[in-house]
């Protein structure tokens, strides 16, 4: 933004020069206002040249200032990382503390996992034989159906043409 105001502000200040010289030439005259012209162009080229350096050095403050705030950030995100490995960490040893106290206590009781075990066999035993109860059910009580005439009763593709069911 500053650099477009710069060159703007120079583009103005080469138009003006321009103007004035040929404002000079055009008069005819002896040769003081030729030297002033030249003073007031040393005069214009301090001033721009002034406000050109003014520019310049706002330009590289704000450019620091935002190579600052990039800094910044970064930072922010390299502690956001760590706070994360940090978190991270502390589960892993959290659960190796379990683990290590799961591993202590079935070494003091061996039979523990014995008895674990069996009480799954178990377990997975009554699932088996509850699934196989269930199945019988189901099949008995389709066949009952299919014997009583309940599923043609309740099938609509089974009405004849005065709307009566088949029973």
């Amino acid at each position: 933004m500053m650099v477009i105001e710069a060159r703007d502000l120079e583009a103005e200040l080469d138009y003006q020069m321009h103007m004035y010289h040929k404002l000079v030439s055009t008069k005819a005259g002896d040769g003081n206002e030729g030297h002033l012209g030249s003073n007031i162009e040393l005069l214009l080229l301090k001033q721009l040249h002034q406000e050109f350096n003014g520019l310049r050095s706002s330009l590289r403050a704000k450019r620091e200032h935002a190579s600052l705030l990039k800094d910044f950030r970064e930072l922010e995100e390299v502690d956001g990382w760590c706070n994360i490995a940090s978190t991270r960490n502390r589960k892993r040893s959290t659960f190796r503390g379990v683990n290590s106290q799961l591993d202590n206590v079935s070494s003091r009781l061996p039979n523990m996992n014995s008895i674990i075990s069996a009480i799954n066999r178990k377990k997975s035993m009554h699932t088996m034989i509850l699934s196989l109860v269930a199945s019988v059910c189901t099949v008995s009580i389709t066949r009952i159906w299919n014997l009583t005439g309940l599923s043609e009763a309740l099938n609509p593709g089974n009405l004849d043409t005065t709307g009566q069911t088949g029973w």
